[in-house]
């Protein structure tokens, strides 16, 4: 998994000290996903033109400048449709 966030990778590497609800819930998942799959955190710089995180990036910006929240979930494939048609009008 790679995460443009060296704080939150500092934060799970700290497994033992995780207190917090959020990261105890990132934590159980990542052992609920390690039972079937390697597990492994990297952190890459963020704005270095890497096409996911950009992706990441612009979806985070988006989430963020709406005040609304949807009444349902988006799946993964509407977010991208979404992000992909905001980067033709830019």
């Amino acid at each position: 998994m790679l995460t443009d966030s060296r704080s939150s990778i500092q934060h799970l590497a700290n497994w033992h000290t995780v207190s917090d609800t959020i990261g105890m819930n990132i934590l159980n998942k990542l052992k609920s996903l390690s039972v079937s799959y390697r597990i492994h955190l990297q952190w890459i710089a963020s704005h270095v033109n890497i096409q996911g995180n950009e992706t990441s990036d612009a979806l985070a910006k988006a989430g963020a400048d709406h005040a609304s929240v949807p009444s349902a979930p988006l799946t993964y494939l509407e977010l991208f449709s979404r992000a992909k048609s905001r980067n033709k009008t830019n």
